[in-house]
């Protein structure tokens, strides 16, 4: 896995020059033209399904569940929080990095740094989370070909109602699914060093494997 991380990270520090260097800027604007439909509704409930809210929603309802039924919490638990924070962490540097506007949105004046980050476009952060979801619970579960493969698809039409609602270019969202399948995995690999690093009787009180 660590080789397949490093072509990753090789692939979309790539993929970011590229984008950052506008030479998907004409592929960029004709697919904006052709999917902008604006803020439909249901677009805009169903987008709102990878929110860094839900996800954080989610993670609380499965670690109270862990308590409730083995009061310790479960690695795979512990491995979704460190998910959510590599997640946004990544998104969030990433974007300020770069710095590409958003669609209609013009350059960014603002002072406010959580404003500020939200209205850079590049990558996609609810894309980044949908696929990162899907492919953390392949990695870590045995469930159904059929739920998975329906994790997958809303994770992809996550990322089409990013370009729907008109707040991503498509290049956006590519990143952004890339982003979420990478942090998936480093989560795999930094996890284990995570729980040493936590004193020995607290890892024992707080987790079970």
């Amino acid at each position: 896995m660590k080789k397949t991380i490093i072509v990753e990270v090789i692939a979309i520090t790539i993929f970011s020059a590229i984008v950052k260097a506008g030479i998907l800027k004409h592929l960029d604007n004709l697919l904006f033209n052709m999917l902008y439909i604006g803020s439909e509704t249901f677009v805009l409930v169903f987008s709102e399904t990878a929110s860094i809210y839900l996800f954080a929603a989610l993670i609380i309802v499965i670690a109270v569940a862990d308590l409730w039924r083995y009061r310790k919490l479960s690695l795979f638990s512990a491995g979704l929080a460190l998910l959510l924070i590599l997640n946004s962490l990544l998104v969030y540097a990433i974007k300020l990095f770069f710095q590409i506007p958003r669609p209609l949105t013009g350059n960014n004046v603002s002072t406010d740094i959580l404003d500020l980050i939200e209205k850079f476009s590049y990558p996609s952060g609810h894309t980044a989370r949908a696929f990162a979801l899907a492919s953390y619970y392949s990695i870590n579960t045995k469930i159904n070909g059929k739920i998975m493969g329906f994790l997958y698809i809303w994770a992809v039409s996550i990322a089409l109602t990013r370009l729907l609602l008109g707040v991503h270019w498509f290049s956006d969202v590519i990143g952004g699914a890339a982003i979420g399948i990478l942090t998936a995995q480093l989560t795999q690999i930094i996890l284990p060093y995570t729980i040493k690093a936590l004193p020995l009787r607290i890892a024992r009180k707080l987790l079970r494997s």
